[in-house]
């Protein structure tokens, strides 16, 4: 997956106005709460163009990658959650799934792997990769979805996640007021089995999410949904460094994880 020798280095990114940390940002009214959530990823669209526009590097990357983050549990720590969440670790039956990812999150995420993961975690990882691979080669996303319960995630490790600080903003928005649900949906196999949950913390997420597919697409990078066994495979295949070097130089490099 590449070597440490092309690790980021630490900075500062520049920051643009992203309302986040009071409740009165949060409108109840559904019409007002879209255009809020609207103006939120245009606030994290924009912050990403400021950052990459003039250095499309992968410190510049990783500083916006750390802000998006910085920005989701203020937003969140600005919303009373009331009932609270159930999520605890150690439950881990919503990681029995195979997320989208942006590129952004595939390249930040590339580059904990090889800060966290020694060669022995790595080889094991690919073995994982493979298996799911071959699960879900040639099916749609749809498709894909109908089978969850048979995929644990390829970052599952005696049931906790083992990318925390790095996981995707899909798992961070995924939420549950209610671990029977999601025990539930599980042990009966059942995909459309209904889970109670606060959808504002999973729309804050995907208006993340949204923000940084937009900005990178605005000044010419590849942007898209990526399925994340298919993004790991690619970068283990040909090195984090060469990934984010091509993709950051406005090479279409992870439309390649299609195929696998």
């Amino acid at each position: 997956m590449g070597t440490r020798s092309s690790r980021r280095s630490r900075g500062q990114v520049k920051k643009r106005a992203v309302r986040a940390g009071s409740e009165e940002n949060y409108p109840v009214q559904q019409d007002s709460r879209s255009v809020f959530l609207e103006e939120f990823s245009l606030g994290v669209r924009d912050m990403t163009v400021d950052a990459l526009v003039s250095n499309s590097s992968v410190r510049s990357l990783h500083e916006v990658m750390d802000e998006a983050h910085r920005v989701f549990d203020s937003a969140c720590n600005g919303v009373d959650l009331n009932p609270e969440l159930a999520c605890r670790r150690g439950c881990a039956y919503c990681c029995y799934n195979q997320v989208s990812l942006s590129q952004a999150e595939a390249v930040y995420l590339g580059f904990h792997l090889l800060d966290s993961f020694d060669e022995t975690a790595l080889k094991a990882l690919n073995g994982r990769v493979d298996s799911v691979l071959d699960a879900i080669r040639g099916k749609s996303v749809e498709e894909i979805g109908m089978i969850r319960h048979e995929l644990p995630c390829i970052f599952l490790d005696d049931g906790s996640c083992s990318i925390h600080p790095a996981r995707p903003f899909a798992c961070r928005g995924w939420n549950s007021v209610n671990a029977g649900d999601c025990r539930s949906s599980i042990e009966n196999r059942d995909p459309f089995a209904p889970v109670e949950n606060h959808s504002i913390v999973r729309e804050i997420a995907e208006g993340i999410q949204l923000g940084l597919l937009h900005g990178t697409r605005n000044i010419g990078l590849e942007a898209g949904f990526l399925i994340l066994p298919r993004a790991v495979k690619l970068m283990h295949r040909d090195g984090i460094a060469e990934c984010a070097t091509r993709w950051l130089a406005g090479d279409f490099f992870f439309a390649q994880s299609r195929g696998l």
